[in-house]
């Protein structure tokens, strides 16, 4: 919005300045080939690591920003990042440095280090811990509490700052790093069972930078500082490079207009950081317009340009007032093209989000698709974002048209000249549509012989405009959670700043699981320098371990599952009476064979040796049985078939008598049928 004059100079001179990068697409690895063992990449983040042996002195690879070619347009004024440097072998060196060499942040220790060590409730024995090569504690036992853990370490490594907590198991924490391969030396633990003790490296925080700088380039570097083997890394995440500090929209838009020769205007602070404040090959209007649609970050704000340019926020009452009888001509019309239904996300790294779509608009204007490119974000606020973008482009916006005689009128009524009407007023329309007042902001007036033209502002339909709105009322609407919280009065520390208690991953996580400020993310793939670290020797994931029940059936070793040896004739199984329980390895009993009967004592009262229904009454059955007499000496056995409504002899000395007998219901009795001795016997029997 500008007048003639000054302002024009705005819309044909282009604007090349990076005012503030929060990408890191520009940062490169330094030209030529890395030394041996070192690697670097600018995946997501800005990293430099490097394994192996033999490296020389002063051995070193970086990372630099800008890449070759690419003009910021200014001086660097400032680098936020939060850096997390790791040393698991050898001594290194992490630096970031201007271009011309001046360190602006060093360390040659380690950020804080932890490790979760789970011992898997042993019953006895001893353990060590250290570094696997000069360091080692005395021998702790199996019992051990938190507080003698933390003191034999302290002696061991000679650091009364590591600390031990316990809860389901024990976290050890390094708080200047140094705990080179830090391991269970000696296991000497015994269990009730089995039992397996673990130790694994766990993800930390790094810390937050905020530096000053004053040149045109970076370094991210790693340096070997004597000669020898070793591992480590250096890496930079949430990454802001700042041009201007600090780049608030409204800051960005005073420097534009300085740089234009438009100054003294009346400028509002937004306190709204525009971190993707960048300008290839656009004009400086429509930065300053873009700087204006961000707003405070909860609306878009003015800017306007007229004797002195004016941006800050739109008035809230109306200066003039039109009403259907002023206006010779108006028209509301549908911007159907701007309509998108159907929305997904796309980060760089090639993740893709489901389509998200808005139904009633997809049935009402058809399917409108639009995948959002996004650039440095997570999974879950380009989410958000996409969420946010349908909501407000599903349905069409109206575009309205107004065409006013040669006067308006002030609030009171009073009639005044039209053309006093001008870009950046607030404008009431009475009656335009019956029983409704809008307000309109002027975008843009325009003098025709027969009046004025008022063309009012409508929603920036620019893509990276809208994202750019969508993630300042996201981080401003993070930034009043935070506060109404209470949160806040987190520890300072030199050359870094956090604005809550740190968040920090639970006791337990998995090394893949790493915590970046407020991104957390799960590694698909470990670098060397991260499985060299985590350890190849140490299982990812906490310990498979069995229980009583399954340890008498299965054997566990290390990743593998085992089936344990058992004795000749041996059935796995319920209890052999009794309740239900979990079963064991025994022997068969009676109860086991559901046809099987034996019994002692038999006589002419009978016992029931298969109950009614017990079998097929349609066949026949077949009993293979061994009798004896308790007082006599006969004795025997065989085989005897008979149907439902027989029976059978199976034992008769001439004076005793036992009889096998099967009614029609196909319930089976045996019965002494003759003389006074009792039997016992012994039946197993089918039907066939």
């Amino acid at each position: 919005m500008l007048a003639e004059g000054a302002g024009l100079r705005l819309r044909d001179v282009g604007v090349w300045r990076s005012f503030s990068d929060a990408s890191v697409q520009w940062w490169t690895p330094q030209a030529g080939n890395p030394p041996g063992g070192f690697e670097a990449d600018n995946n997501n983040r800005v990293y430099v690591g490097a394994s192996g042996e033999g490296f020389a002195a002063g051995a070193e690879y970086a990372m630099v920003y800008p890449e070759t070619g690419v003009d910021l347009g200014a001086e660097i004024a400032r680098l936020f990042a939060t850096v997390l440097f790791e040393i698991a072998a050898g001594d290194w060196i992490a630096e970031i440095r201007q271009a011309d060499g001046t360190v602006l942040w060093t360390a040659s220790t380690s950020m804080a280090q932890a490790y979760q060590l789970f011992l898997d409730t042993p019953t006895g024995g001893t353990f060590k811990l250290g570094d696997g090569d000069s360091i080692e504690t005395g021998a702790l036992a199996y019992n051990a509490s938190a507080a003698a853990i933390e003191t034999a370490l302290r002696s061991a490594y000679s650091d009364a700052g590591i600390t031990v907590v316990a809860d389901a198991d024990f976290l050890i924490t390094f708080p200047t790093g140094n705990a080179g391969n830090f391991q269970i030396t000696d296991d000497a633990l015994t269990y009730a069972t089995t039992g397996a003790a673990t130790c694994t490296q766990q993800a930390v925080d790094g810390v937050e930078l905020d530096l000053t700088v004053a040149d045109t380039g970076l370094v991210l570097a790693l340096r070997k500082g004597s000669a020898g083997d070793g591992t480590a890394y250096v890496r930079l995440t949430g990454v802001v490079v700042q041009t201007l500090a600090n780049a608030t929209n409204s800051q960005v838009a005073e420097e534009i207009l300085d740089t234009a020769e438009l100054d003294g205007g009346a400028i509002t602070e937004s306190d709204l950081l525009a971190n993707r404040a960048v300008w290839q090959k656009e004009s400086r209007l429509q930065a300053l317009q873009d700087m204006a649609q961000l707003g405070d970050g909860e609306a878009s704000w003015l800017f306007a340009v007229y004797e002195a340019p004016q941006f800050g926020p739109w008035p809230t009452e109306a200066n003039w007032e039109l009403r259907r009888d002023d206006l010779s001509r108006w028209k509301v019309t549908w911007r159907r093209d701007a309509v998108r239904n159907a929305v997904r996300a796309r980060l760089a790294d090639g993740w893709m989000s489901d389509w998200l779509e808005d139904a009633d608009s997809i049935a009402r204007w058809g399917r409108r698709e639009e995948v959002l490119e996004l650039g440095d974000t997570t999974q879950a606020e380009a989410l958000s974002l996409a969420q946010v973008y349908l909501a407000e482009k599903a349905e069409a916006l109206a575009g309205l048209s107004l065409e006013s005689d040669a006067y308006c009128r002030t609030p009171d009524g009073a009639i005044h000249s039209g053309y006093l009407m001008r870009a950046g007023d607030l404008v009431r329309l009475r009656d335009l549509i019956p029983d409704q007042d809008l307000l309109i902001r002027v975008a843009e007036t325009r003098a025709t012989a027969a009046g004025v033209e008022v063309i009012p502002a409508g929603q920036d339909d620019r893509l990276e405009t809208i994202l750019a709105v969508q993630e300042q009322q996201l981080q401003k609407a993070a930034t009043q959670a935070l506060a109404a919280s209470g949160g806040g009065g987190g520890n300072t520390i030199t050359g870094a700043t956090t604005v809550h208690d740190p968040v920090t991953l639970g006791v337990g996580s998995a090394a893949e699981l790493t915590l970046s400020g407020q991104v957390l993310t799960l590694a698909e793939m470990l670098t060397p320098g991260e499985h060299t670290a985590i350890g190849d020797g140490s299982p990812h994931h906490a310990a498979v371990t069995l229980n009583a029940a399954a340890d008498t059936l299965l054997s566990l070793s290390g990743q593998q599952l085992g089936v344990d040896a058992q004795a000749a004739n041996m059935v796995y199984a319920g209890p052999a009476s009794g309740v239900a329980a979990t079963p064991t390895f025994r022997a068969l009993g009676a109860s086991d064979l559901a046809l099987y009967w034996t019994g002692t004592g038999i006589d002419d009262i009978g016992v029931t040796v298969i109950a009614n229904d017990a079998g097929d009454v349609t066949k026949v059955l077949t009993v293979q049985y061994a009798v004896s007499e308790v007082t006599g000496t006969q004795r025997g056995g065989g085989v005897a078939t008979l149907e439902p409504g027989g029976n059978v002899v199976l034992c008769d000395d001439g004076t005793d008598e036992l009889t096998l007998t099967c009614a029609v219901d196909g319930s089976v009795t045996l019965a002494r049928t003759a003389g006074t001795d009792t039997f016992s016997a012994a039946l197993w029997m089918v039907w066939l």
